[in-house]
């Protein structure tokens, strides 16, 4: 009886361990928050404006990308966690929940203490 309680512990305590996310270290470690968007009327001569946000994306060493706002939009808004796969080939990263057919965002360092993130925009 000693025994089967023990190995149901166990193995309960296995089953719920979830896997620990490990914080990606280098150029893309740490947490990147939003401090600008680029605001463009569609003729091209758009201007990064300063925003007042708390969103933040952060990404880890098993290619997932996280952040405390949407990854798919353009959003300053931070109310609704998300997460998404990133590849350092080409510099993307991909969500099921995006809808945007055959295209990616796509992220590049500008210096050591900005990135880009460009985010698939469809003009109707």
């Amino acid at each position: 009886m000693k025994t089967t309680f023990l190995l149901s512990l166990l193995l309960f305590t296995l089953l719920s361990c979830e896997k620990e996310l490990i914080p990606l270290k280098g150029d893309l470690g740490g947490v990147w928050h939003l401090k600008e968007i680029l605001t463009d009327p569609g003729d091209g001569s758009g201007k990064f404006m300063p925003v007042v946000s708390d969103k933040t994306i952060q990404f880890f060493e098993d290619h997932t990308v996280t952040s405390n706002g949407n990854l798919c939009d353009l959003s300053i808004e931070s109310t609704v966690a998300s997460t998404a796969k990133y590849s350092l080939v080409d510099s993307s990263f991909t969500s099921k929940k995006c809808n945007y057919t055959g295209r990616n965002v796509l992220f590049r360092l500008k210096s050591s203490d900005t990135m880009l993130v460009y985010i698939p925009c469809f003009e109707p």
